[in-house]
């Protein structure tokens, strides 16, 4: 998690100042957050969904529902973490927690 909010500072120290939602994008892209924008989830989705990564269970199923609709593919993606992570008996980051509460309100 921490390389997420270390990489605002370090691509502004690479690149210059950089507009907000490009830095929000990096720097949620692993818990995701509520309120995220467009970008944002497609960020999110992407570091979960894409293509070189191992198969794994529901991989597929968000991969289909990204293809469909970017809301319903980030919410299967944060149902599918929380499962995993509370399975695991992880700790789960409230940012992430927020993110589904979030985008489960929106889907009602």
């Amino acid at each position: 998690l921490l390389h997420a909010f270390a990489g605002p500072i370090v691509a502004t120290e690479a690149f210059g100042p950089l507009p907000e939602e490009i830095l929000n994008a990096v720097r949620f892209h692993t818990t995701g957050r509520a309120g995220m924008s467009a970008m944002e989830k497609v960020i999110f989705s992407a570091d979960y969904a894409e293509p070189g990564r191992k198969p794994f269970p529901g991989l597929e199923e968000a991969r289909s529902l990204l293809n469909q609709d970017l809301n319903k593919g980030t919410l299967q993606i944060l149902k599918n973490t929380v499962a995993y992570l509370s399975g695991q008996k992880e700790k789960i980051h409230r940012f992430t927690l927020e993110a589904l509460q979030d985008l489960q309100g929106a889907s009602q």
